[in-house]
């Protein structure tokens, strides 16, 4: 192989591994991705991980910090046995350093009192969950939750 043919190799090869690079990193799928882990650690009551996912400063309409908002979902979600929770038509935004994802929530799971309860409120609501993501640094794959909202939801205010 010559050397020219070899630098034209390699050009090529590039430029795959950026349009890759590019497709992967892109803001709507790293906020996507970011969204399905965040409910699979929900899901599997794991609380550390659903902690690296939510911004220090986040904040709802319900008077909920990052540390309420653990504690409430550590409660409501700690009695079940089996949980699995999926979004429906999901719509994902993501321009610039903020992205939205606009969803209903599917709660499937065996539990406890709560746990049935839980099931039960979220089969009731009509109108989707908004959640609300910040890029935290240059890093491409670095978001957080910065927020969340449901409009007929009622968390009570700690």
């Amino acid at each position: 192989m010559t050397p020219r043919q070899i630098a034209f190799a390699a050009g090529i090869a590039l430029a795959a591994m950026g349009l890759f690079l590019a497709a992967l990193w892109s803001p709507e799928r790293q906020v996507r991705l970011h969204q399905e882990n965040l409910l699979e650690a929900v899901a599997d009551r794991d609380w550390e991980r659903l902690t690296r996912f939510m911004a220090d400063d986040y904040s709802d309409r319900w008077g909920q910090d990052k540390a309420n908002i653990i504690d409430a979902a550590r409660e409501a979600f700690g009695q079940f046995v089996f949980l699995k929770i999926s979004m429906e038509e999901p719509a994902v935004s993501a321009p610039n350093e903020t992205g939205r994802v606009v969803t209903k929530l599917k709660v499937q799971g065996q539990g406890g009192p709560i746990a049935h309860a839980v099931v039960e409120e979220a089969a009731e609501l009509r109108q989707p969950f908004t959640f609300d993501w910040q890029r935290q640094s240059w890093k491409p794959w670095n978001w957080a939750l910065v927020r969340m909202d449901q409009r007929e939801l009622e968390i009570p205010e700690l």
